[in-house]
Parts: structure tokens; C-alpha cells; sequence
């Protein structure tokens, strides 16, 4: 039983646990609903940790210092307090990257945006692969 639960549990993701209703969290069983509430918080813990690490800076130029990065800075945790009350287990990689880019515009050094578009991408590839 536990090879089937580990096979379906990525689709198990759309299912929030506070839905279940006791009818159905008694067929379940209590080791499957536990199963099921953890892979979803921890699946909420696995992309917040991953959007906690900001996009690195690159060395300062004279079109863009350290003071004018911090505007990079700003921008991810502007997004990422966008998403935070947002996340699921089922969260989209599509929505994710829409929050992210709401300011692209706002970025103009060349590297600044590399730097967010690598941070980004790494986290998209890494949810993308987590269940």
C-alpha cells in the first residue's frame, strides 16, 4: 500500500487537506492523512526556503552599484510577499514566474537581470522537480 500512496501522492496535490471531510479522513486512515498533510507542508516549506534565497549580486559598475542592486533585492522580496500567502503544495511554476517578472520593467542593468532570471529559474526547476 505504501508503493501505490508514494505513486499517487503528486496528484494528491490539488486535494487541500483542511477539505477532507471526517467521512473521507476515516477511509483514509490516520496514517494516510498524516501522509498527506505533511507532503503538503512541506512541500509549502520547500518553496518558501527556495524563495528566500535571493538572486546574487554582481561586482558594482558605474551604471549600476551596490545602492542601485538594492533595488533587485527589493523587487524578489516584493514578489515573494506577493506569493507567500498564495503557496500550495500545487502551486504553478507559470504563476510563480507572472509574480516574479510583475516589475521586470523596473530593472534596467543587464546583469541584475541575469541574476534574477538565474535565481528564478533555478527555483522553477527545483519545485518543478520536488514531490
Amino acid at each position: 500500500m505504501d508503493d501505490l500512496a508514494v505513486a499517487v501522492s503528486p496528484h494528491t496535490l490539488p486535494f487541500e487537506p483542511w477539505n477532507i471531510d471526517e467521512e473521507l479522513a476515516v477511509r483514509m486512515g490516520a496514517k494516510y492523512l498524516s501522509r498527506l498533510v505533511r507532503l503538503h507542508l512541506r512541500r509549502r516549506s520547500i518553496l518558501m526556503n527556495m524563495l528566500a534565497i535571493e538572486p546574487e549580486l554582481h561586482s558594482p559598475t558605474k551604471a549600476c552599484g551596490l545602492g542601485a542592486q538594492r533595488e533587485l533585492k527589493e523587487k524578489w522580496y516584493m514578489a515573494i510577499t506577493l506569493l507567500t500567502p498564495e503557496i500550495k503544495a500545487d502551486t504553478e511554476t507559470g504563476h510563480i514566474r507572472e509574480v516574479v517578472m510583475i516589475h521586470k520593467n523596473d530593472l534596467t542593468c543587464e546583469e541584475c537581470i541575469k541574476a534574477r532570471d538565474a535565481q528564478l529559474n533555478a527555483v522553477l526547476t527545483e519545485w518543478s522537480m520536488s514531490v
